[in-house]
């Protein structure tokens, strides 16, 4: 969708703006802006684009954080269960 630039809101299509934009509880311009922070909270500006790297690797890297989950749980009663499982001959 193609939003109005802060430039677009203070010329003279702020009339047109404020009367297609409105909402219940917003102005136009008031929506614009939500839709812009909304825009750059979720597609790839450099805000969510650094966010995103940012939460991805917080905790360190990620294929090692993964291991050490991994490594941190008793995994010996799976393990037995697959062997008796192994040897069942039925």
């Amino acid at each position: 969708m193609a939003l109005p630039g802060e430039a677009d809101v203070n010329s003279s299509a702020l009339p047109d703006i404020e009367l297609f934009l409105q909402a219940k509880t917003l102005t136009g311009p008031e929506r614009v802006r939500l839709f812009k922070l909304a825009y750059d909270a979720s597609i790839s500006s450099s805000f969510s684009g650094r966010q995103a790297l940012y939460e991805y690797f917080f905790f360190g890297d990620p294929v090692r954080m993964a291991g050490a989950l991994v490594n941190c749980y008793d995994r010996e009663p799976v393990r037995a269960r697959v062997r008796s499982l192994l040897q069942r001959e039925d």
